[in-house]
C-alpha cells in the first residue's frame, strides 16, 4: 500500500472521476486507475464501483478512506 493509492481513494470520494483526480495530481487517468486496481488487488476487495455515471467508493472504499 502506497501513500498515493490512499490519496486516490480520498480524492475519489470528492471528484468521482479518475480523470479529475489525475488532473489534480498531475498524473494520467491510467496512473490513477492502475493505482486503485493495485490497491484493490492487494487488499482483496473492491474499493470502487465503476459505472456509466461515474465512479464511487464501495463500503470497503469508505472504510479505507476513513482510516
Amino acid at each position: 500500500m502506497r501513500t498515493e493509492q490512499l490519496r486516490y481513494v480520498i480524492l475519489l470520494d470528492r471528484y468521482h472521476s479518475l480523470t479529475k483526480i489525475g488532473n489534480k495530481l498531475g498524473v494520467s487517468y491510467q496512473t490513477v486507475d492502475f493505482g486503485l486496481r493495485g490497491l484493490e488487488q492487494e487488499l482483496g476487495v473492491s474499493l470502487v464501483d465503476r459505472c456509466q455515471s461515474g465512479i464511487v467508493l464501495t463500503d470497503y472504499g469508505q472504510v479505507v478512506k476513513r482510516h
